[in-house]
C-alpha cells in the first residue's frame, strides 16, 4: 500500500523496483512486480492518470465505478486513462514478472477544455505517441533538473493533447456486449473448471441467449471468441504451473484443457512465441 499524491492504492504482488520522477507536468513511477499469476488491484486517484502496461500483463477483470470489464492485454490494448477520482478495482492475471508506468497527470499545467475530453475512463487503448514518448524519456532523466523539469511538463501537454484527441473506442466495449451480470455469469462457469471442454451451446445457455447472439456479444465484450478465451485463459494456467510446478509437460496439458502434449505446445507457442519448455528453462 502507497500514498502519492494523497491517494491510497492497494497493490498485490511483490514491488521488485520503483523509479519515481517528478515534474511541474507529472510524476512518473516505473513500477515492477513479480506474482504467481495475478495481481489483486484497488486504485483511487485524484488527478487524471494514465497506466501503462508495459509487459507481463495478460489480462484485466476491473471494476470501473461499477461497470466490469474484462478483457486481455495486447500491444494495441495496453493503456488505461482515468480521471480525478475514479475507483477501480479487481484484478489482473499476470506472468511471473510485470512492468508498468503510471503518470499522475498535473491539471494546473492543461486547459480545462483538453481534460472534458478526458471525463470517462478509457480502457485498453493504445497510444503511438505516448507508448514511444515513455519508452524515450528514460534517456532523458540525466538533465540538468530544471531543464528536465520543463522537459516533463512539455511531455503532459502533448501526452494529454495526443490522449484527448484519440477516437474513444473502449465505451462501446464496455456498455455493449452480454452485459455486466451475463458476462459475469459466462466466465465464472467457464473459470470453474478450464480442464473440461465446453461447447458454445452450453455456454449460450449459461448466457439464457441464442447461440448466434452470444457469439457476437462475447466477442463485443471481451474482444474473442469464446475458444479464443479458453485458449488463452488455459496458456494463462499453464505459465503459472510452468514456473510454479514441476509436473511434466503431458500432465500440465491435461490440467490445462489442451488434448494432448502437442496440442499443448502449438497452441503456447502460437500465443507466447515460446514452446513450454523453452518458458519454463527463461522462467526458472
Amino acid at each position: 500500500m502507497s500514498c502519492l499524491f494523497g491517494v491510497m492504492r492497494e497493490v498485490g504482488g511483490i514491488l521488485t523496483r520503483e523509479t519515481v520522477y517528478k515534474g511541474r507536468g507529472a510524476q512518473l513511477e516505473l513500477l515492477s512486480r513479480s506474482s504467481q499469476g495475478s495481481i489483486d488491484w484497488r486504485f483511487r486517484q485524484d488527478q487524471l492518470s494514465l497506466i501503462w502496461f508495459r509487459r507481463g500483463v495478460q489480462r484485466i477483470d476491473l471494476t470501473f465505478e461499477g461497470r466490469s470489464v474484462t478483457r486481455s492485454v495486447d500491444r494495441d490494448h495496453n493503456m488505461i486513462v482515468l480521471p480525478e477520482g475514479t475507483m477501480v478495482e479487481g484484478r489482473f492475471a499476470v506472468e511471473r514478472n510485470c512492468d508498468y508506468v503510471i503518470a499522475l497527470m498535473n491539471p494546473s499545467v492543461v486547459p480545462p477544455e483538453v481534460l472534458t475530453h478526458l471525463s470517462d475512463p478509457r480502457v485498453l487503448i493504445h497510444n503511438d505517441f505516448v507508448e514511444r514518448s515513455l519508452n524515450e524519456i528514460e534517456s532523458s532523466f540525466d538533465l540538468p533538473p530544471s531543464l528536465y523539469d520543463l522537459f516533463l511538463e512539455g511531455w503532459t501537454l502533448q501526452a494529454l493533447a495526443h490522449l484527448a484527441g484519440q477516437n474513444d473506442s473502449s465505451k462501446k466495449k464496455i456498455s455493449g456486449g452480454l452485459g455486466d451480470v451475463r458476462l459475469r455469469r459466462v466466465l465464472d462457469f467457464i473459470a470453474q473448471d478450464i480442464s473440461t471442454p465446453v461447447s458454445l451451446d452450453v455456454l449460450a445457455g449459461v448466457s439464457g441467449l441464442s447461440k448466434r447472439h452470444f457469439l457476437r456479444a462475447f466477442q463485443r465484450s471481451t474482444g474473442k471468441t469464446p475458444a479464443r478465451y479458453i485458449r488463452d485463459l488455459r496458456v494463462d494456467k499453464a505459465k503459472v504451473l510452468l514456473t510454479s510446478d514441476k509436473a511434466d509437460l503431458t500432465e500440465i496439458a491435461m490440467v490445462c484443457g489442451f488434448c494432448h502434449a502437442q496440442h499443448f505446445s502449438n497452441s503456447f507457442k502460437k500465443l507466447t512465441g515460446l514452446t513450454p519448455s523453452d518458458y519454463r528453462s527463461l522462467m526458472a
